[in-house]
């Protein structure tokens, strides 16, 4: 029993250690992703809230179409780096030069539909 409960504890110490780290460096990528390269990989249109690749990425991220796709939470999503955001956070970095620090900070849809990225929807 010693053992086992030896083994937890130095097993969830790391645990907890590894999920600090990838905290700390998920806000690192946060902090780093400026509105000047978002600007230079999309194109965004506030009419009609599509955010369009500028430049082919990959194969399924071709220059001229809709950026990002829709996620089981039916929030459109986009991958940055390795990293995936929201489109609506992407769109709000866009415009304001500026991405919202969730979870004190977060951009919503006055309509309630999740993939509705227009800027007047965006709160």
């Amino acid at each position: 029993m010693a053992f086992y409960l030896e083994f937890l504890e130095k097993n969830l110490g790391l645990y907890i250690l590894t999920d600090i780290i990838n905290q700390q460096s998920k806000a690192k990528m946060r902090e780093n992703l400026q509105q000047d390269l978002v600007r230079e990989l999309f194109d965004y249109n506030p009419e009609n809230g599509i955010l369009i690749n500028r430049v082919t990425r990959s194969h399924n991220a071709q220059a001229g179409q809709e950026a990002g796709c829709l996620t089981r939470t039916r929030y459109r999503s986009v991958r940055i780096n390795g990293h995936h955001y929201r489109v609506h956070n992407i769109v709000w970095l866009w415009v304001t030069g500026h991405l919202p620090d969730y979870p004190q900070e977060e951009v919503d849809h006055w309509d309630n539909v999740k993939n509705n990225n227009e800027w007047k929807i965006l709160y």
